[in-house]
């Protein structure tokens, strides 16, 4: 680099800056692109490159979100299911007091997770 180069943005520059953003002014790009070949370029290509890159992290939390809840789902669809014939089971071969506390705990808790799920998280679309 040549000694008469001077940096990209001068002191005086930053003190009088308000330019909020991300990206530099575009004076300062400018200013790298005469004093690096490309250097303009170069900083939007790796902005650029951030931000899909964000997008894609983003993305994929979001999968992993929704598959989680997913399995979630149907995991206590399943222990639900499997809980309720147990205490059809024990009510039929004469356990009722068991069978029938099992079975009414079962219903009321999974009545109530679907009515604290639609207070504590109501449908933003409706």
């Amino acid at each position: 680099m040549a000694k008469n180069k001077q940096m990209p943005m001068s002191e005086k520059d930053m003190k009088n800056s308000n330019y909020s953003t991300w990206l530099p002014e575009p004076t300062t790009l400018e200013k790298y692109k005469n004093i690096i070949p490309d250097g303009a370029d170069r900083i939007m290509s790796m902005f650029e490159n951030e931000q899909e890159n964000r997008h894609k992290v983003e993305n994929k939390s979001i999968d992993n979100m929704n598959s989680q809840t997913k399995r979630g789902q149907w995991l206590g669809f399943i222990m639900g299911l499997i809980t309720l014939g147990c205490g059809t089971y024990l009510t039929i071969i004469g356990e009722r007091a068991v069978g029938g506390t099992l079975f009414s705990v079962t219903v009321i808790g999974l009545v109530g997770v679907f009515v604290i799920g639609k207070f504590y998280y109501p449908n933003k679309s409706a």
